[in-house]
């Protein structure tokens, strides 16, 4: 006689937490036959429907959701006790990380080689993209993870990161060309340029104006490198990564101006999926958390 396994139990409560057998089948490294299979045979064996179509979406039935809701948590402290175990060296997998411009300029390299010594075996999905989107894509579960700029949202399963400072730059000659270093008055002279809209270097750069009405005098740019290419390039002068300035940085023409001007740190937080109970997720997620520093 046919007895569910765990397979057919986990298989459940996946798709009732992504909502179709194909989410489920990618989750679970099957196919969707599969996945279809096991959940017939599951309500062969129980004499009941677990899962009903409602429009796009696979919802649980009445009896369905009370053996969902009450395997759930068996197999979470089952996962739980597997990954307490587990060597992160055998996990296998792909992971899709989303992180900001400016953050995978600065920090992206380093954490990426750390993790490839502790997940030798998982292969990465980097996406670039500004902070407004990669919430989004975690909301839609394009994203396993994403490393973003801190706001007063509240984040749910989100753990603080790191900081990065921010300092007014130009170019050397443009700068003595200019007579720079006065201050605030000087923001009214010369082109300012920023990151475009939405992005938190935008606010922070249109509240250093004389007359912050006049933001719509600023120059803008959706790329980072370009962004600080025309800055050191002497087409103006723009809110950058103190980093530039530091060591044997290729920018070595760009100077800090305007120190009475630098904002607060840009604080940088990790979020996941508040919906995922993926043992790999919670490992990079833990591991990335401890090993990222400022």
């Amino acid at each position: 006689m046919f007895k569910p396994s765990l397979v057919h139990l986990e298989t459940a409560v996946w798709i009732s937490r992504l909502g179709s057998y194909a989410a489920a089948a990618a989750q679970l490294n099957t196919t969707q036959p599969t996945v279809s299979s096991r959940i017939k045979e599951l309500e062969e064996r129980l004499g009941i429907q677990v899962f009903e179509k409602t429009g796009r979406r696979m919802v649980l039935t009445v009896k369905g959701r009370t053996l969902v809701d009450r395997c759930a948590p068996l197999l979470d402290r089952m996962e739980g006790v597997l990954r307490s175990v587990t060597d992160t060296r055998d996990m296998h997998g792909t992971l899709r990380l989303g992180c900001g411009e400016i953050f995978a300029m600065t920090k992206l390299a380093g954490i990426m080689k750390r993790a490839r010594e502790a997940f030798p075996n998982v292969n990465w999905e980097i996406d670039v993209d500004l902070t407004i989107n990669l919430k989004s894509k975690l909301q839609r579960a394009a994203l396993d993870m994403a490393i973003m700029v801190s706001t007063d949202d509240d984040v749910s399963q989100a753990a603080s990161l790191s900081r990065l400072n921010l300092a007014w730059m130009a170019d050397m000659a443009f700068a003595k060309e200019n007579d720079l270093g006065h201050g605030r008055e000087d923001l009214a002279r010369v082109p300012v340029w920023t990151l475009s809209r939405p992005s938190l270097q935008y606010g922070l750069t249109a509240a250093c104006l004389p007359d912050p009405r006049q933001s719509h005098k600023l120059n803008t740019c959706n790329h980072v490198k370009s962004l600080i290419e025309v800055v050191a390039s002497g087409a103006g002068i723009a809110m950058l990564p103190d980093t530039l300035i530091e060591g044997d940085s290729k920018y070595g023409s760009l100077m800090r101006i305007f120190p009475d001007l630098d904002p607060v740190p840009i604080e940088f937080y990790m979020a996941k999926r508040s919906d995922t109970h993926d043992s790999l997720v919670f490992e990079a997620f833990d591991f990335i958390s401890l090993n990222t520093c400022d």
